[in-house]
């Protein structure tokens, strides 16, 4: 501990005298709980609920620039935290990045936590997403070096982070990019990609330790080294832009889908996106095949632990409370999906968006630990991962109001999601309306309200919302989800009141809360997450 206090001060020393100019910048995050046993709800029998009753989660975040150099260093605290697993308990507190960075000509160089990603982030993504709990920065050495105009190239090498440690696998990562003009009006970005991951003495023991434990026949020889690599490239012209991507990865000992055995396979990833925009529209259409495509730091991690990449889930980033209850996460080991996307003007003041996509098990390869044969061989259901159609309705008839009207459908395969075995598939039809009305220059009032209809999982559900503003410092939040017509418990009632205060970069928020069990997404990653009861407190300032 008092090494890192150490090294925070020389570090700040560091800044304040040896540069003088420059400039200073900062944030603070603070996430804090008050956990209230309610069984009947399921928010019990975890430490938080049985015996400490609170936990904090916070990130200070201090930034320093002058010229061509950037340095910066970041505060971590968790205290009794049920961010990383909601089930238990974790304290810690330190050093939770640092960097500098400098820039020479067209050499640019970085040392220490460093974020990033090639491509689409399908082969390699160093990234943060404090509310499902992932930080999985590459701490080690990057150098950017522009060779001319049209061309440069990334080089990265070091370990993965792993809260206030790091896993012990080293990583290397090489990306070229480029952009070029084939005519007036047609831009062509392309890029390869390719990363490199190194498997430590202890780990690969681990993994021959449990292939000997197999038959002779089922047995194999693993593989120190993992390679992945990437071609992609982006058209641009006029209003379309469409990427293109390809991504393998080399045979190495991956889990297999109910994780109680190895598999020794290579993987791929075909993805393509196409967007075409003019005034008054616009389309998106995407696709996406996934095989046997496990990036993880190694064999022995599992869910949102040591990923080394990105597969963003082909599902609607919804914001409303039972239209988001249902959201797929992206299968590694074999999916094929498709999502498109339209959004339409047709005058001033109305809009209407659709969004279709669906998701099924890829099934090129035939052994026994495919999706579909671990959970039902017999069932054809099995191979049907996901499909959501969403449509909205949007009109802003005066300055004063704003009305949404749309509905949802879903199908999920809750078996495959939520790892609950033999339960059946999950049907909704959501419908939903949002109304916002400005009742003054500073105040203004909205309204949700959402009815899911299901025969799984809990069953039907209601929700209603009421929220008033005054612009620019306060609003009020009174809301309740209601199992109408419940499958698992009784008529249960999940209220939520909230104020929050906003002074200049400054936030709080104070909620009660009362949530069921369920998948929260945070930028297109996804974990499941149990039920919560109890106070919530958030802080939220910037400088």
């Amino acid at each position: 501990m008092m090494k890192r206090i150490a090294l925070l001060l020389v570090f700040t020393i560091f800044i304040q005298t040896g540069f003088g100019q420059g400039v200073f910048s900062g944030d603070l995050s603070l996430n804090g709980n008050f956990y209230q046993r309610d069984s009947l709800r399921g928010a019990a029998g975890t430490p938080h609920y049985d015996n400490l009753f609170s936990g904090a989660d916070s990130w200070l975040n201090i930034n320093y620039r002058m010229e061509d150099f950037n340095a910066g260093m970041r505060f971590d605290l968790f205290n009794s935290s049920a961010l990383h697993n909601p089930t238990q308990s974790y304290s810690d507190e330190g050093i939770g990045a640092w960097y500098v960075r400098k820039k020479v000509d067209k050499l640019t160089i970085s040392g220490g936590y460093i974020y990033g990603q090639v491509g689409s982030g399908i082969i390699f993504r160093a990234y943060e997403e404090r509310g499902l709990g992932i930080d999985n920065a590459l701490i080690g050495i990057g150098l950017e070096y522009e060779i001319n105009d049209n061309w440069g190239i990334k080089v990265m090498t070091g370990r993965q982070k792993d809260l206030f440690t790091t896993f012990s696998p080293i990583l290397k990562v090489v990306n070229l990019e480029g952009a070029y003009d084939l005519t007036k009006e047609i831009r062509l970005l392309p890029g390869v990609a390719f990363v490199n991951r190194t498997l430590d003495q202890g780990i690969m023991d681990d993994i021959v330790n449990e292939i000997n434990l197999f038959a002779l026949e089922d047995r194999f020889v693993p593989k120190y080294n993992m390679y992945a690599y990437s071609f992609y490239n982006t058209l641009n012209y006029k209003g379309i832009s469409w990427t293109v991507e390809y991504a393998g990865k080399s045979t190495e000992a991956i889990r297999n889908i109910s994780g109680d055995s190895l598999l020794n396979k290579p993987g791929s990833v075909i993805y393509s996106d196409f967007t075409y925009s003019q005034k008054g529209l616009g389309v998106t259409l995407q696709y996406r095949r996934v095989e046997n495509f496990s990036m993880k730091i190694s064999p022995y991690e599992t869910l949102l632990q040591g990923l080394l990449n990105f597969l963003p889930a082909f599902s609607k980033q919804n914001t409303y409370r039972l239209v988001a209850r249902y959201s797929a996460v992206a299968q590694d080991l074999g999916e094929m999906g498709y999502q498109a996307d339209v959004v339409w003007t047709p005058k001033k003041g109305y809009t209407i968006m659709l969004n279709m996509a669906n998701v099924v098990q890829f099934t090129s390869f035939s052994d026994e630990n495919t999706i579909g044969d671990f959970l039902n061989p017999a069932s054809k259901e099995s191979s049907k991962l996901f499909t959501e159609i969403n449509g909205e309705f949007k009109m802003k008839p005066n300055r004063n109001l704003m009305v949404i009207v749309g509905g949802q459908y879903i199908l999920y395969n809750q078996e495959v999601y939520e790892v609950k075995p033999t339960v059946a598939l999950v049907n909704t039809i959501t419908p939903f309306t949002e109304i916002s009305y400005k009742l003054s220059r500073k105040k203004s009032l909205r309204m949700e309200f959402q009815y899911m209809d299901s025969e799984q999982d809990f069953g039907s559900w209601m929700f209603a919302l009421l929220e008033y503003n005054i612009a620019p410092s306060y609003s009020f939040a009174l809301s309740d989800m209601y199992n109408i017509d419940p499958k698992k418990t009784g008529k249960l009632h999940y209220p939520t009141v909230s104020a929050s205060f906003t002074h200049k970069a400054t936030k709080l928020i104070l909620g009660y809360v009362k949530q069921v069990e369920g998948i929260v997404c945070t930028g297109g990653v996804c974990r499941f997450e149990p039920a919560f009861s109890g106070i919530k407190f958030i802080l939220n300032s910037s400088f």
